[in-house]
């Protein structure tokens, strides 16, 4: 319905110039940049760029703000991200029914927001429980685990007091992932 003519591509180098394009769009005449105002907010988020998406956001007319139950939901994602909600962020992306245009959008910001997250993980942590993992990325404990493992970035389990943590040890030359995990 609303952008269902752009189609985000997996390298995301476009974002910036999409940007560009619906920032001078929404300037030139802002009745007609009604239906870009999604696409504007997430391409936002996807670039990670949250001050600029709280001023577009402060910029929308309430009138649409009101009408346009889809915009909420992209905007209550971006709450999410700035107070770093990360299970919130994740439920919020998966409780709207989008539209077809809009859901690969937002596949596009989890992605994006999950390998951001899993970033910060490998260079804050050298230990992490996969219950928090889990959290962090989104995902169940399994899966967490066995998205984690093809990046080379773990390396072994270890367990302590019961309980499953993940060493993280930035060294994928040592052993493949296979070797480390289940």
């Amino acid at each position: 319905r609303y952008i269902a003519g752009l189609r985000p591509c997996a390298s995301l180098l476009w974002q910036p110039r999409l940007i560009q394009f619906v920032a001078f769009l929404v300037a030139e005449n802002p009745k007609d940049a009604l239906p870009l105002y999604g696409a504007q907010l997430l391409s936002y988020l996807i670039e990670n760029e949250i001050h600029y998406a709280r001023f577009l956001w402060r910029r929308i007319p309430k009138k649409i703000k009101e009408t346009d139950p889809e915009l909420n939901a992209i905007w209550t994602i971006g709450q999410n991200v700035w107070n770093k909600k990360y299970t919130e962020i994740y439920q919020s992306a998966q409780a709207y029914n989008w539209s077809p245009g809009t859901v690969l959008f937002v596949q596009s910001f989890v992605e994006k927001f999950r390998e951001r997250t899993f970033k910060l993980i490998s260079s804050a942590y050298s230990n992490i429980s996969t219950g928090d993992l889990a959290v962090l990325l989104g995902l169940g404990e399994q899966d967490a685990i066995t998205r984690a493992c093809p990046t080379s970035s773990f390396l072994a389990f270890v367990h302590v007091r019961a309980r499953v943590c993940v060493r993280l040890v930035l060294m994928p030359h040592l052993l493949p992932c296979s070797h480390a995990c289940p």
